[in-house]
């Protein structure tokens, strides 16, 4: 039996023309369906909270974080804001009589905890928050329309 016949169809039935274009509709319209239907499951964004330590800063630059405050990246808001503020006094490290170093107070500098929360979508491999890298122990800036300060994240949390 030949593939294609003395009339030019294959396999007797159809035209090889018309089974391409069958084929061509098949095709488009499974890709549609695949899009529509099946592609791709949607990635819920999660909730991060992050904790910032913002070290030793004048007592009148502390009154300027306050909660509600939306950070900025990139020139532009981003949906991250902060949600929490506790001041208290910096710590400082200082030698006592015997050369040893020991945790003190400044009596003029303050220590600022700054919690920020935002709803993103997270890869594998890491946490972008406010348009930085967020991981605990590096450094992260701290920016809004009104400030900057350079911070260190102290606790992150990611939830569903």
């Amino acid at each position: 039996m030949k593939l294609i016949d003395d009339r030019g169809k294959f396999l007797g039935i159809i035209n090889p023309i018309d089974l391409l274009a069958v084929l061509l509709i098949l095709l488009v319209a499974g890709g549609v369906l695949y899009k529509t239907q099946m592609g791709g499951a949607t990635v819920k964004p999660k909730t991060i909270t992050a904790v910032f330590r913002v070290s030793a800063i004048h007592p009148n630059d502390v009154v300027n974080i306050k909660v509600g405050d939306k950070l900025v990246a990139s020139g532009g808001l981003t949906s991250a804001e902060v949600v929490d503020v506790k001041v208290g006094p910096a710590s400082t490290r200082n030698p006592n009589k015997d050369g040893i170093m020991v945790k003190g107070v400044d009596p003029l500098l303050k220590d600022a905890f700054v919690t920020a929360r935002d709803q993103r979508v997270i890869s594998d491999a890491e946490i972008n928050f406010a348009g930085q890298e967020l991981r605990i122990g590096k450094e992260f800036f701290l920016k809004t329309q009104k400030y900057e300060f350079r911070a260190i994240p102290q606790e992150v949390t990611v939830r569903d």
